[in-house]
């Protein structure tokens, strides 16, 4: 399933194709669904704000999708826990300035 969204100043208008995983029929949403592997010490916690959120929100933000599910899995890959994230949200963990990719 693509989530399509066009996107664009007045006179130029760019169309972007999206993969999206899965719609939360209850609130009528698009959801990424994500595996990370299950954080254990600050490093860890760090490097995923820093690079996975960060990358989740470039995603998802321009598409419209409101929310990812991750699965934080342990070394043989069994999902251990389930994190929901609001997109909105993900800047405030990154220290993101989403501000310039908005405004474009």
């Amino acid at each position: 399933m693509d989530g399509v969204e066009v996107v664009g100043q007045k006179d130029e208008a760019r169309l972007a194709a999206v993969p999206v995983d899965a719609i939360d029929l209850n609130a009528e949403n698009f959801v990424e669904l994500k595996t990370s592997r299950h954080i254990e010490h600050p490093g860890q916690e760090t490097n995923f704000k820093k690079f996975k959120l960060i990358k989740w929100w470039c995603q998802c933000f321009p598409a419209g999708i409101r929310q990812v599910a991750c699965g934080f899995r342990d070394d043989d890959g069994i999902v251990e826990t389930i994190q929901t994230y609001n997109v909105s949200d993900l800047p405030k963990y990154t220290r993101l300035n989403v501000t310039k990719f908005v405004n474009m």
